[in-house]
């Protein structure tokens, strides 16, 4: 009878026989542990929910919180363990470490222990329906191309002056002439140091047969030239007439120029500054100089009503500019990218309809003060990218545009590169114009864009013709058509 109360009396403390597991206040109780994974995989845009799981030995009620972690904004979890990622974009991440590896610290309690995990999810690429494939490669120091009007070809200049009918139907090329500065005193002349800039056919290229070019001769001036197809066809050596002529002062100016044919068909030049250190002669910003400007070039409908023969009138409708750096007619606007000096490459726009516009060079680059005493009522770019060596950072900005083409995907994204490799696109839907675009809100698609031969080392030019076909032309020779995925 006294063990039997003996034993009554202690099992409080201990319990009685079959020494299972004590519920007793006086047990030591475990700290839960997580029994679900610590990582996953989730392919890019796409969200997440599931369910983390966890064990307790005392099998008391468990609750789950987030406890912290480097991307902890970018979860949510309920009390009973349900786990939700909000969808990412794998071109344009949002973690702390750009990876595309969100982190979080997960917590598990049972009300008096908590144990904590660090979870991550890994967003994985998708091309969105984009493939790249290789046509040709060849080139020598491919500078520009462009789609002929009225023909499946496309012209394809190097910087010796070359100019080749490329035909992607068979994916071979043929020269079409070899563009030369002229003299009309010493004939041909030689290629500056800077060779040939940029080509742009006429709107009306089946009939009339005009291309025209610019190109910098041996005395380091800018000619704009209209190279005409039946004297080019005929073999004779002055196959070409003067459009303009802009005469280098005491520096050589800033390498570079662009040559688009707008909706009203008339032919527009941006040039770059006259040169030096911060446009030493402030070129871009003087009236009398047609350095760092967008010029309207019109034929006269009657070039011989004056003293002299007139052929052409040219109108400054933007200044401000240091090296152009491609351009893109959509409606009635023009967007032109601008190399600045050391800090930014910038996008701009201006409609055709306006006169005046100030882009700010050598005062700005981009939205940033390059020097004191800028003048009022400069524009603001709509875009910038910083210079550096980072994934959304270059020095070699090369505008492309919106595309022609049946990829969803890149029917609602302004496209544009880098000469260092990059390949960017960003919403046409953000280029409102009402804040500058940076970083972080611009994608990068090296991985959309990797063709299936070769390699994109640095891209030149993008160019889009019939039916629904777009280029792209690689700085070492390749030239490379977008297709759907």
């Amino acid at each position: 009878m006294k063990k039997l109360l003996a034993c009554t009396s202690l099992v409080a403390l201990y319990g009685c026989g079959g020494g299972g597991v004590s519920n007793s206040p006086l047990a030591v109780n475990q700290p839960p542990a997580f029994t679900s994974a610590a990582t996953i995989n989730r392919i890019e845009n796409s969200a997440l929910s599931l369910t983390v799981t966890a064990t307790d030995r005392e099998n008391q009620s468990l609750s789950f919180s987030i406890a912290g972690g480097a991307d902890a904004a970018t979860f949510s979890i309920s009390a009973g363990g349900v786990l939700d990622f909000a969808a990412q974009n794998f071109d344009n991440p949002t973690d702390g470490n750009a990876d595309n590896i969100y982190q979080v610290t997960l917590a598990v309690s049972d009300g008096a222990l908590t144990t904590n995990q660090a979870f991550s999810v890994m967003v994985t690429n998708s091309r969105e329906g984009i493939a790249v494939r290789r046509l040709f490669t060849g080139f020598t120091d491919p500078v520009a191309m462009a789609p002929i009007p009225g023909d499946t070809r496309l012209f394809v200049a190097e910087r010796d002056g070359s100019i080749w009918y490329f035909d992607p139907a068979t994916n071979t090329r043929s020269l079409y002439v070899r563009a030369a500065p002229f003299d009309p005193i010493g004939g041909p002349q030689s290629l500056g140091a800077d060779g040939l800039l940029a080509i742009a056919p006429s709107a009306s290229f089946a009939t009339d047969g005009d291309l025209f070019v610019a190109l910098s001769d041996a005395r380091g001036n800018i000619q704009v030239r209209r190279f005409i197809r039946r004297i080019i066809v005929s073999g004779l050596l002055n196959n070409s007439e003067e459009v303009l002529t802009i005469a280098r002062g005491a520096q050589a100016p800033t390498a570079g120029a662009w040559l688009g044919i707008g909706p009203d068909n008339e032919l527009y030049l941006a040039t770059g500054d006259a040169g030096g250190q911060n446009d030493a002669s402030n070129s871009a910003q003087s009236d009398s100089s047609r350095f760092g400007k967008l010029i309207r070039i019109r034929r006269n409908p009657d070039p011989f009503a004056g003293a002299a023969p007139l052929y052409y009138f040219f109108d400054i409708i933007a200044k401000g500019i240091r090296q152009p750096a491609g351009g893109f007619f959509a409606a009635n606007d023009l967007y032109i990218g601008d190399r600045g000096q050391t800090r930014l490459g910038e996008l701009n726009r201006i409609a055709i309809t306006q006169i005046g516009i100030n882009f700010g060079w050598p005062f700005r680059e981009g939205n940033v003060e390059n020097q004191p005493g800028a003048p009022l009522g400069l524009t603001d770019p709509l875009l910038q990218v910083s210079y550096g060596s980072k994934s959304k950072q270059g020095s070699g900005l090369v505008i492309g545009g919106l595309l022609t083409t049946s990829i969803t995907e890149l029917q609602t994204r302004f496209i544009f590169s880098d000469l260092g490799g990059s390949i960017w696109t960003v919403p046409t839907s953000r280029l409102t114009g009402g804040t500058v675009l940076g970083a972080s809100d611009y994608e990068r698609r090296n991985e959309d864009f990797q063709p299936d031969v070769g390699a994109i080392s640095g891209i030149v030019a993008f160019a889009s013709g019939p039916p629904q076909r777009s280029y792209m032309l690689d700085r070492d020779g390749e030239l490379f058509e977008i297709v759907p995925g």
